[in-house]
């Protein structure tokens, strides 16, 4: 479901911001859309940075048990 409501929020910038970028070529910015795009931005940050963060803080503090745990050694580069 997250994915879905992610790839709508984006679907919906992406056209929405580039318009606005280019000076409103292809459409007229008005404050109903203004409005709306601001509530999308306001989704997006939330699906982008807050809803990971919280993700990740529950799985280090509450289910660290089902966690693996991966350990990265630099390694020596033979001369062939």
């Amino acid at each position: 479901m997250y994915c879905v409501v992610f790839a709508m929020i984006v679907a919906f910038k992406v056209p929405v911001a580039t318009n606005a970028m280019a000076n409103g070529r292809w459409w007229v910015q008005t404050d109903s859309l203004e409005k709306l795009a601001g509530m999308v931005d306001t989704a997006f940050l939330v699906c982008a940075a807050i809803i990971p963060m919280m993700k990740a803080s529950y799985l280090v503090y509450l289910r660290s048990d089902d966690l693996d745990v991966v350990r990265l050694a630099p390694s020596v580069a033979s001369t062939a």
